[in-house]
Protein backbone atom coordinates (compact mmCIF):
# COMPACT_ATOMS: atom_id res chain seq x y z
CA UNK A 1 0.00 0.00 0.00
CA UNK A 2 3.09 2.59 0.58
CA UNK A 3 3.99 1.51 -3.11
CA UNK A 4 1.29 2.44 -4.58
CA UNK A 5 0.55 5.54 -2.22
CA UNK A 6 4.41 6.41 -3.50
CA UNK A 7 3.56 6.08 -6.48
CA UNK A 8 0.67 8.15 -6.98
CA UNK A 9 2.36 10.86 -5.36
CA UNK A 10 5.21 10.52 -8.10
CA UNK A 11 3.34 10.69 -11.00
CA UNK A 12 0.95 13.76 -9.57
CA UNK A 13 4.09 15.66 -8.69
CA UNK A 14 5.26 14.86 -12.49
CA UNK A 15 2.17 15.98 -13.80
CA UNK A 16 0.90 12.94 -15.56
CA UNK A 17 -2.00 11.64 -14.63
CA UNK A 18 -2.11 9.17 -12.10
CA UNK A 19 -5.14 6.95 -13.84
CA UNK A 20 -3.19 6.92 -16.88
CA UNK A 21 0.15 5.80 -14.97
CA UNK A 22 -1.57 3.22 -12.26
CA UNK A 23 -2.85 0.90 -14.53
CA UNK A 24 -6.38 -0.33 -16.78
CA UNK A 25 -9.00 0.35 -13.85
CA UNK A 26 -9.08 3.98 -13.66
CA UNK A 27 -9.48 3.77 -17.15
CA UNK A 28 -12.31 2.06 -16.96
CA UNK A 29 -16.08 4.07 -16.76
CA UNK A 30 -19.27 2.21 -15.05
CA UNK A 31 -21.47 0.90 -18.05
CA UNK A 32 -24.71 1.97 -15.39
CA UNK A 33 -25.34 4.71 -17.30
CA UNK A 34 -24.57 3.58 -20.42
CA UNK A 35 -27.48 3.58 -23.29
CA UNK A 36 -25.97 0.15 -23.82
CA UNK A 37 -25.48 -1.36 -20.89
CA UNK A 38 -24.31 -5.18 -22.59
CA UNK A 39 -22.58 -3.29 -24.92
CA UNK A 40 -20.39 -1.16 -23.13
CA UNK A 41 -19.68 -4.56 -21.25
CA UNK A 42 -18.16 -6.03 -23.65
CA UNK A 43 -16.22 -3.06 -24.70
CA UNK A 44 -14.62 -2.58 -21.18
CA UNK A 45 -13.77 -5.83 -21.43
CA UNK A 46 -12.00 -5.63 -24.75
CA UNK A 47 -10.54 -2.35 -23.44
CA UNK A 48 -8.14 -4.59 -20.61
CA UNK A 49 -7.80 -7.37 -23.03
CA UNK A 50 -6.23 -4.95 -25.40
CA UNK A 51 -4.90 -2.68 -22.12
CA UNK A 52 -2.52 -5.61 -21.37
CA UNK A 53 -1.30 -6.71 -24.79
CA UNK A 54 -0.99 -2.87 -25.39
CA UNK A 55 1.59 -3.12 -22.95
CA UNK A 56 3.18 -6.14 -24.20
CA UNK A 57 4.13 -4.06 -27.19
CA UNK A 58 1.08 -5.30 -29.85
CA UNK A 59 0.52 -2.49 -32.45
CA UNK A 60 -3.52 -3.47 -33.06
CA UNK A 61 -3.58 -3.44 -29.12
CA UNK A 62 -2.11 0.10 -29.02
CA UNK A 63 -4.85 1.43 -32.11
CA UNK A 64 -7.36 0.09 -30.24
CA UNK A 65 -6.67 1.66 -26.39
CA UNK A 66 -5.29 4.79 -28.06
CA UNK A 67 -8.87 5.05 -29.89
CA UNK A 68 -10.78 4.55 -26.86
CA UNK A 69 -8.61 6.92 -24.80
CA UNK A 70 -9.79 9.50 -27.19
CA UNK A 71 -13.59 8.76 -28.04
CA UNK A 72 -14.26 6.75 -24.81
CA UNK A 73 -15.43 3.31 -26.79
CA UNK A 74 -19.16 3.81 -26.12
CA UNK A 75 -18.92 5.24 -22.74
CA UNK A 76 -16.87 2.11 -21.47
CA UNK A 77 -13.37 3.99 -20.89
CA UNK A 78 -12.57 7.65 -20.20
CA UNK A 79 -11.65 9.92 -22.39
CA UNK A 80 -8.14 11.46 -22.11
CA UNK A 81 -6.89 12.81 -24.62
CA UNK A 82 -2.80 12.92 -23.02
CA UNK A 83 -2.92 9.55 -22.48
CA UNK A 84 -4.47 8.55 -26.27
CA UNK A 85 -1.63 10.88 -28.05
CA UNK A 86 0.99 8.98 -25.45
CA UNK A 87 -0.28 5.84 -27.47
CA UNK A 88 0.04 7.00 -30.74
CA UNK A 89 3.38 8.54 -29.96
CA UNK A 90 4.18 4.93 -28.62
CA UNK A 91 2.58 3.39 -32.20
CA UNK A 92 5.24 5.84 -34.27
CA UNK A 93 7.90 6.00 -32.02
CA UNK A 94 8.81 2.47 -31.79
CA UNK A 95 10.41 -0.16 -34.01
CA UNK A 96 7.25 -1.52 -34.64
CA UNK A 97 5.65 -0.90 -38.40
CA UNK A 98 3.00 1.37 -38.44
CA UNK A 99 0.72 2.62 -40.86
CA UNK A 100 0.23 6.35 -42.60
CA UNK A 101 -2.75 6.45 -40.68
CA UNK A 102 -1.09 6.47 -37.24
CA UNK A 103 0.29 9.81 -38.34
CA UNK A 104 -2.72 11.45 -39.29
CA UNK A 105 -4.01 9.53 -35.99
CA UNK A 106 -1.15 11.23 -34.06
CA UNK A 107 -2.14 14.37 -35.23
CA UNK A 108 -5.22 14.49 -34.43
CA UNK A 109 -4.88 12.73 -30.99
CA UNK A 110 -2.32 15.14 -30.00
CA UNK A 111 -3.61 18.42 -31.16
CA UNK A 112 -5.18 21.27 -29.09
CA UNK A 113 -3.49 19.38 -25.73
CA UNK A 114 -1.68 22.26 -25.48
CA UNK A 115 2.16 22.28 -24.51
CA UNK A 116 1.64 21.42 -21.32
CA UNK A 117 -0.68 17.94 -22.29
CA UNK A 118 2.24 17.40 -24.76
CA UNK A 119 5.04 17.21 -22.25
CA UNK A 120 2.42 15.15 -20.17
CA UNK A 121 2.08 12.60 -23.10
CA UNK A 122 6.45 12.30 -23.65
CA UNK A 123 6.53 11.80 -19.86
CA UNK A 124 3.84 8.86 -20.26
CA UNK A 125 5.33 7.27 -23.42
CA UNK A 126 8.19 6.86 -21.98
CA UNK A 127 6.60 5.19 -18.79
CA UNK A 128 4.13 3.31 -21.36
CA UNK A 129 7.74 2.50 -23.96
CA UNK A 130 10.27 2.30 -20.75
CA UNK A 131 12.47 4.49 -23.13
CA UNK A 132 12.88 8.17 -23.87
CA UNK A 133 11.64 9.01 -27.45
CA UNK A 134 15.07 10.43 -29.03
CA UNK A 135 13.12 12.99 -30.74
CA UNK A 136 9.98 15.33 -30.24
CA UNK A 137 7.59 13.16 -31.41
CA UNK A 138 6.36 16.45 -33.76
CA UNK A 139 9.78 16.27 -35.09
CA UNK A 140 9.35 12.52 -35.74
CA UNK A 141 6.43 12.78 -37.36
CA UNK A 142 7.54 15.03 -39.96
CA UNK A 143 10.82 13.47 -41.18
CA UNK A 144 8.28 10.42 -41.48
CA UNK A 145 5.70 12.10 -43.41
CA UNK A 146 8.50 12.55 -45.71
CA UNK A 147 9.53 8.78 -46.11
CA UNK A 148 7.46 5.72 -46.71
CA UNK A 149 6.17 4.59 -43.76
CA UNK A 150 7.38 0.87 -42.43
CA UNK A 151 4.78 -2.28 -43.36
CA UNK A 152 2.71 -3.49 -40.79
CA UNK A 153 3.46 -7.35 -40.41
CA UNK A 154 0.64 -8.96 -41.80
Amino acid sequence: MRFLGSCIALSLMSGVPASAAQGVNPQLRSCTTAKDVPYCRVQRGRFVYDWTRAHRGEYAAQRNVAFCLRFGCDGAVKVNMVAACAWRIVIIGSDAPWERGDLMNYKADCAGIGRRGDAMAHILFERIYKRPLEIDAEELVTSLTHEHPKQPER
